[in-house]
């Protein structure tokens, strides 16, 4: 417990240091805000850490190794910037579960960020689902933070020296998870048509890709590492080698929280990949709730899709195409609820973006004019 503490007052520190130093600005009254959000999150995490409530997942165990340098990246790269970002809580505590603090406290340095600009805004980072991730020593705030930087650099409407930052944005996502490299360039390709024709061909080359996507898997199913007979085999075969490179098992083997309790291996793919979509937005369906964790990520479906709505309404145009492609990418890979739920944590990320970049022109808008 003391090591989660100690880890997550020095981050904070850190990042919001890095903050004033790029803007060369301080908001004690965001600071304060961000402060306390941290120990609003501390509290939760202590409490699940002490009590149990929730199993605490060991993830963290490999990038702490990786620190000490006594695993090999070889096999398994993708928890190298968790390690970089954890260096010094770990070199502090010595112990792996200091990940904790961090994480807890890069999430509220984007609290800090949002409450400066928009501290109505920064409320949203109370949705269950945040709160959720802030409890465990996994990757997904590191990934979820990131993926924040990249749409926030994405919807930027001032071209000038964009270019780089994005580059240097996407590039770490190589260092978690290589695959979002293609998402976030195919990402960054549509906002660039969005610039030019701001409907048709947005919607027009998606699907284009998509389908191209599916023709290029049905023709090298060894890319993947399992044999696929069909174009209905895919959703499998990429789901699988997502958890192989992640060194992952499914030992549920059809229970457990998987998409219609293991019946959607069965579907054609014209039926699954709508049902995965639905699942990225309300999950699990209300008759599938079985224990007190379904019963919470259903709770925050319903944040979530609220969320997504207002963001259609409100949100930078340039942040939903992100959103989008982000979407319709990641439901390919959605055979179970849990990665589903922890796939969804960066795509709140992303709609924050996207509102805080809309506010941001309304406001200068609104000082032009006056």
């Amino acid at each position: 417990m003391f090591e989660i503490l100690i880890a997550a007052i020095v981050t904070i520190l850190i990042v919001i240091e890095l903050q004033i130093l790029f803007e060369r600005e301080v908001s004690v009254r965001s600071a304060c805000a961000a402060l306390g959000f941290m120990a609003f999150l501390l509290l939760a995490a202590i409490a699940n850490w002490e009590l149990e409530l929730f199993s605490q997942k060991l993830a963290s165990e490999f990038a702490y190794d990786v620190y000490k340098g006594q695993e090999s990246l070889r096999d398994n790269s993708t928890f190298l910037l968790q390690a970089i970002v954890g260096a010094p809580a770990f070199m502090l505590t010595d112990v792996w579960w200091a990940a904790i603090g961090t994480n807890i406290a890069i999430v509220s340095g984007v609290f800090y960020f949002v409450h400066k600009r928009s501290p109505r805004l920064s409320l949203l980072m109370l949705a269950p689902a945040v709160v959720n991730f802030c409890m465990f020593a996994l990757r997904d705030p590191i990934i979820a933070v990131n993926a924040f930087i990249v749409t926030y650099l994405f919807a930027n409407t001032e071209q000038a020296g964009a270019i780089g930052k994005q580059l240097g944005a996407v590039s770490l996502f190589a260092f978690i998870r290589p695959e979002n490299l293609a998402v976030f360039a195919y990402a960054k390709l549509m906002t660039i048509f969005y610039q030019y024709n701001r409907n048709f061909l947005i919607y027009l080359c998606l699907p284009v890709f998509l389908g191209a996507l599916v023709g290029v898997a049905s023709f090298a199913p060894n890319l993947v590492g399992t044999e696929s007979t069909s174009v209905s085999d895919l959703p499998d075969a990429a789901a699988e080698f997502y958890e192989n490179r992640a060194n992952r098992v499914d030992e549920a083997n059809g229970g457990g929280s998987n998409i219609l309790g293991g019946r959607l291996p069965g579907l054609p793919i014209y039926l699954r990949y709508p049902i995965q979509l639905v699942s990225f937005f309300i999950l699990p369906l209300p008759f599938e709730i079985k224990h007190l964790g379904l019963a919470l990520a259903f709770l925050d479906s319903i944040v979530f899709c609220a969320v997504a709505y207002r963001g259609h309404r409100t949100g930078s145009p340039k942040a939903l195409v992100v959103f989008w492609v982000y979407v319709l990418i990641v439901a390919f890979f959605s055979n179970n609820y849990g990665n589903v739920f922890r796939l969804r944590l960066p795509a709140y990320f992303i709609l924050l973006a996207g509102f805080l970049r809309a506010s941001t022109v309304d406001q200068n808008l609104k000082l032009k004019q006056s």
